[in-house]
């Protein structure tokens, strides 16, 4: 991967994404063969990597600034930045432990991109939190990615596509494929659809039709509530992803749907 490149990674779970990354970023030590990183690396991973529940929201922002070897000088500067990105007031002076999920993630996301690295590594933490601070995050990750070397983890295809221009394929542990993204998100899209088909079942049981009517039911409800629709009223007869009703319970962004 050279200097400046936008490489997704993508594969389902247990493929070996993690790894590569944790591999990467020196979390992990490779049983064999070696890893070669020209430049600072910054990691922004699951929840709870160098976070300390037990101490407060600044406490912890500075702890990560030191940790990622900020000089002193610039502390100051990336601390004010990190404080007025996630907007939380006097929160930030109460133990993480009293946070939510949401303004846990507004806190972890902007300490590690208040550092300027010359490789981000990020595996399955962008979009956490409401919509407005989705929408802060892809602004601020499209600043910070311009000058960097990026490694995107995701099964959000989406943003696969919007960060990346290369997107490499990780299966089973093994390459798959390496390519332009259109090219490799197709591929990787028509294989997952295949797995998808080989589990659904000619005929459910009794006890499996009852269950996926049930969650058929309360779909018909959320879509109702969606389109301000009423059930009661009989606004929706019928609803079904890709013409399947009772199996396919999901969609995927561009998959038909049918109401």
């Amino acid at each position: 991967i050279g200097h400046g490149e936008k490489v997704g990674v993508v594969g389902h779970n247990g493929s070996g994404k993690t790894t590569l990354l944790r591999l990467i970023t020196g979390f992990t030590r490779p049983t064999s063969g070696e890893i070669v990183a020209d430049g600072s690396i910054q990691a922004l991973m699951q929840r709870g990597y160098g976070f300390n529940d037990a101490v407060s929201g600044i406490e912890n922002i500075r702890n990560a600034l030191v940790y990622n070897g900020l000089p002193a000088e610039a502390m100051a500067a990336a601390e004010a930045d990190i404080v007025d990105f996630v907007e939380l007031g006097d929160f930030l002076h109460h133990p993480v432990k009293t946070y939510s999920l949401g303004m846990r993630a507004r806190l972890e996301f902007a300490a590690a991109t208040a550092i300027h690295p010359d490789v981000l590594v990020i595996d399955e933490v962008l979009g956490a939190g409401d919509g407005y601070f989705v929408h802060k995050c892809a602004r601020r990750m499209r600043q910070l990615v311009e000058d960097t070397t990026l490694l995107l983890v995701s099964h959000s295809l989406d943003q696969i596509r919007e960060y990346c221009d290369r997107v490499i394929w990780i299966d089973r542990g093994r390459l798959r494929e390496d390519g332009p993204v259109d090219q490799v998100l197709a591929n990787y899209r028509r294989y997952m659809s295949e797995q998808s088909a080989t589990l659904k079942t000619a005929a459910p049981t009794a006890a499996q039709a009852s269950v996926t009517a049930r969650q058929h039911a309360r779909l018909i409800e959320k879509v109702s509530v969606m389109l301000g629709a009423s059930v009661s009223e009989g606004a929706i007869e019928h609803f079904s992803f890709s013409g399947d009703e009772y199996h396919c319970l999901s969609i995927e962004t561009g998959d038909p749907l049918a109401l």
